[in-house]
């Protein structure tokens, strides 16, 4: 597709203590097969070579450096920099498929109702590099929002999005430390279409510092679902069925992990913070009342129970 189309692409990339990685992301993003592009490097606050990594590239790369900020706000300020019709998101640590704009404008150009264009994505052992699982297993397209209010089934550097959309909406919330994809997404799916590229257009790499595989995401989910309700009334739980369906899984999945991981205390704060929403059944209130518990007394319940499954699993042999 070179000099065929030429509607822009600023290609955001945050980076924060990165370095080992993000030659290959910027390598990717200029080797796409669609050339109309601008890569922008924000350095939020790095303390370690990234100004060496990124000086190779000097005018291929616009480069802008901040206090460390998060990045939600790093790639605010890539947004505000940016000169393109459109923003495609890049993690520092995840790769492109060469094809990947070329196919996603491609898709916008045939939904001239789609504001934003996301595809599937494969994650990869960043030790052997051997590919492990493909995500989303179908891609979906038209009117998101309620599905990703209870689950959200795309990754940021997938993403290209109309830059006039981010900035009428004002680009990802700050307050919010993780889950500020999923918030942008729902803000955007509000009252816009969404089209997704069956495709794996993306290679994510997995290492320890994945913060999307991290539990403690200071209840970051059910935050977000907060400001969703906050900015339209009319999807309050008491009123819109699929926000409290939404509060119910994404609570559940919590209260399942921080028990399992010991943490009663983060598990009791789940609990109230969604039953005083008006939201309960029987599961959440078990875990309510369980871990009202001293401590001991509950990891000995676990122990029974954990041996009670044993001994019956071996009777059935």
């Amino acid at each position: 597709m070179k000099g065929v189309c030429k509607r822009k692409v600023s290609v955001i990339i945050p980076t924060y203590n990165s370095a080992d990685f993000l030659s290959e992301a910027i390598d990717s993003a200029l080797a796409q097969t669609y050339d109309a592009i601008e890569v922008i490097v924000v350095n939020d606050g790095s303390t370690d070579n990234t100004d060496e990594v990124v000086s190779v590239y000097k005018d291929r790369v616009r480069y802008i450096k901040q206090q460390n900020s998060g990045p939600a706000a790093a790639r605010n300020k890539g947004i505000f920099m940016a000169q393109g019709e459109f923003v495609a998101f890049l993690d520092s640590d995840d790769i492109w498929v060469s094809t990947k704009l070329e196919k996603q404008l491609s898709c916008i150009k045939e939904n001239s109702d789609s504001v934003m264009v996301y595809s599937k994505f494969v994650d990869f052992d960043m030790t052997t590099g051997r590919e492990l699982t493909i995500s989303p297993k179908k891609v979906f397209s038209g009117s998101l929002f309620d599905k990703l209010l209870v689950q959200n089934h795309i990754l940021l550097s997938t993403v290209v999005v109309n830059t006039s959309i981010l900035q009428e909406i004002g680009g990802f919330d700050n307050t919010l430390i993780t889950a500020e994809d999923t918030n942008l997404y729902l803000r955007i799916a509000k009252n816009h279409t969404i089209s997704g590229v069956g495709e794996v257009l993306v290679k994510r790499r997995k290492h320890a510092n994945n913060i999307s595989d991290k539990t403690d995401i200071p209840i970051g989910t059910l935050d977000n679902l907060d400001k969703i309700v906050s900015l339209y009334p009319e999807t309050h739980p008491s009123i819109y069925p699929p926000m409290k369906q939404a509060y119910l899984v994404r609570g559940e999945s919590l209260i399942d992990q921080y028990f399992f991981m010991s943490e009663y205390e983060k598990c009791h704060g789940v609990c109230t913070k969604i039953i005083g929403r008006n939201i309960l059944n029987v599961r959440i209130v078990f875990y309510f009342v369980l871990t009202f518990l001293p401590f001991f007394l509950i990891n000995s319940l676990k122990f029974l129970r954990h041996l009670t499954i044993k001994v019956d699993r071996s009777i059935m042999k």
